[in-house]
């Protein structure tokens, strides 16, 4: 739901281009679509992030895993912060 959420934001801000990072590999499969979901709750979720991504120029699923997952967000926000703050100025 959080990604499905994410992606109806960034649509609506006018983003074209869009990196999807996931910390679990099912998760991964599934905004892949190397694998079908389980359960009929998550194909029709699946269905609607799919259908939003296609909104999108570009949307890369990535896939970072254990210590990735720290670093990745600490670049994350170190970007972000540099971003606003040559924004500012």
């Amino acid at each position: 739901m959080a990604l499905k959420r994410g992606l109806t934001e960034a649509v609506s801000l006018g983003i074209t281009h869009i990196s999807i990072y996931c910390d679990h590999y099912h998760i991964f499969e599934l905004v892949t679509g190397s694998c079908g979901p389980e359960k009929d709750s998550i194909a029709l979720l699946m269905n609607d992030v799919q259908r939003t991504r296609q909104q999108l120029t570009s949307s890369t699923p990535l896939l970072v895993t254990g210590d990735q997952t720290n670093k990745v967000a600490y670049k994350l926000a170190s970007e972000t912060l540099v971003s606003e703050i040559s924004i500012s100025m």
